[in-house]
């Protein structure tokens, strides 16, 4: 696969950030990655660099527990705060989490598109781009 694809991983864990990374570019050779290890500085530049004619959407992979601020806190922030930016975001959950009440809020929540396992496999960010 060689199409364009811009992501964001927000993710507290550096470790899992970098296999991210390695397992992205195996499938989608020229994407473009940016990651985060704090939610508040992922808000941070997506105030600052996205806007909303901005023409490609970027697919975010964003973890659930994170310290500071949460998955969930993070998405109310976006979505109430920035809302006009939301268009420009695929939102996947990307967790290890295994609680089906976290299952269900990802798919209640009209901005997520999915909730995918840790660890990412090439099966998901096939199924991720194909979508």
């Amino acid at each position: 696969m060689n199409t364009f694809c811009s992501f964001m991983i927000i993710d507290d864990d550096a470790m899992n950030n970098f296999i991210c990374k390695a397992a992205i570019k195996n499938v989608v050779k020229d994407a473009h990655l940016i990651s985060f290890e704090k939610p508040v500085e992922a808000l941070e530049y997506i105030k600052t660099n996205f806007s909303t004619d901005k023409p490609a959407k970027t697919y975010m992979l964003l973890d659930i527990n994170m310290p500071i601020l949460t998955e969930w806190e993070f998405l109310e922030e976006l979505e109430k705060n920035h809302p006009e930016l939301l268009p420009g975001f695929l939102i996947y959950i990307l967790s290890s989490s295994i609680d089906v009440r976290d299952i269900k809020r990802a798919e209640a929540n009209p901005n997520v598109v999915d909730f995918v396992s840790k660890p990412l496999t090439k099966e998901a960010i096939n199924r991720i781009v194909a979508a």
